[in-house]
């Protein structure tokens, strides 16, 4: 018989502990490649922030509104190249569960401070100038079937939209992929409270060294004023937010540890029960002239396959299941977020690792087993 059939062999030897115990493996590894996806997930994100752009948001717990008037101020610091207020509200289209985030600002200070969003020139020209105008990100349009030339009617909580689509853009930010922007005195005036308000500012500085200067120029002049601001650069913002969650790189590297040890101790339990049970036959495989070598690389190879199939499987399994997991923090800026290379293969080498730390110890004790002991044992 070959050796990959001794393998097979053994592994069919107990179909019931087999199976658990690659269930077990895989649905380690749905834990460990979402985790480890979400924590690279995150980090990427904070990657690809913009250091050029800040965030002007209240300094007052809560996030009060500041007052519009403060983006002329903004824009008149030195080293702040555009600047453009924000609103942000929901509107239900349709259905009262397609909820859709509709950002008021100024579309042309909006597209310079982020140069990086496509959107053609004539369209972003024509919904500047048109009060009921909308620029809707492409995915969100392809999701509702929506056109150039359509209007929009959305329910708020305080009153009714009716928008029209002047033009499609494509955003860089995954946070904006299903949003509509329109412009700022459209949304203020549909407004019955908190008119001539904003909930932040953003601005682009010429100069990113100069970027925590500029912020505390920003924050200096509203400094003694009812209403304070908190700037910070977009990556600031982005850590505060996910701060309010918790230390997600301890969470994720705890978790990940207790895992391990788990899965560690399951299959070299699983493993050890599977090599104690065919001790003699192994004593016999040696008797008949398998070497030492040989030996091992069956213990090994069984517990390879356990743990490469079951995890890989698993890592299958997570990067299904991310998508999903991740479009519940929009806000976070982490939609539909997937299994990076990188990830993936963290995993690959954690399954190998696992294998190799609960099979090379049995694969040792098999191949150095005393012959006649075991077989009149």
């Amino acid at each position: 018989m070959s050796y990959a059939g001794l393998v097979w062999a053994a592994l069919r030897r107990r179909p019931t502990r087999t199976v658990l115990t690659a269930l077990s493996v895989a649905a380690a590894f749905v834990v460990l490649g979402a985790l480890l996806g979400f924590n690279a997930g995150v980090s990427a994100l904070l990657d690809s922030q913009q250091a050029t752009v800040l965030r002007v948001v209240s300094r007052v717990a809560g996030g009060a509104p500041l007052p519009v008037a403060y983006t002329q101020r903004i824009q008149t610091v030195r080293g702040v190249a555009s600047a453009a207020s924000a609103v942000l509200v929901f509107g239900r289209y349709q259905r009262p569960r397609n909820v859709i985030p509709v950002l008021g600002t100024d579309m042309k200070a909006l597209f310079t401070i982020y140069p990086r969003f496509a959107v053609p020139a004539a369209q972003l020209a024509a919904a500047a100038s048109m009060p009921t105008a909308a620029l809707v990100a492409r995915e969100l349009a392809q999701q509702q079937h929506w056109k150039v030339g359509d209007r929009i009617a959305l329910r708020t909580a305080t009153g009714d939209l009716e928008l029209d689509v002047a033009g499609i853009y494509i955003p860089d930010d995954p946070e904006l992929a299903t949003w509509i922007i329109a412009n700022y005195d459209y949304i203020n005036a549909s407004r019955p409270r908190d008119k001539d308000t904003v909930m932040g500012i953003l601005a682009s500085v010429d100069d990113i060294a100069r970027a925590p200067e500029i912020s505390q120029a920003i924050d200096s002049l509203f400094e003694n004023s009812l209403y304070p601001t908190l700037t910070e650069t977009e990556r600031q913002y982005r850590v505060s937010q996910i701060n309010r969650i918790g230390d997600i790189g301890l969470v994720v590297n705890a978790i990940v540890a207790a895992v391990l040890f788990t899965l560690l101790f399951l299959t070299a339990n699983s493993l050890a029960q599977s090599v104690r049970e065919r001790m003699g036959e192994l004593a016999v495989l040696k008797a008949l002239g398998f070497p030492n070598a040989a030996l091992q690389a069956m213990v090994l190879t069984e517990a390879l396959a356990v743990c490469a199939t079951a995890g890989i499987a698993g890592l299958g399994i997570a990067a299904l299941l991310l998508p999903a997991l991740t479009s519940n923090f929009p806000t976070l800026g982490l939609r539909s977020l997937h299994l990076m290379h990188g990830a993936f293969l963290e995993c690959i080498g954690l399954s190998l690792i696992v294998a190799l730390a609960s099979g090379v110890p049995l694969a040792r004790k098999a191949s150095h087993a005393d012959v006649a002991k075991t077989l009149s044992g």
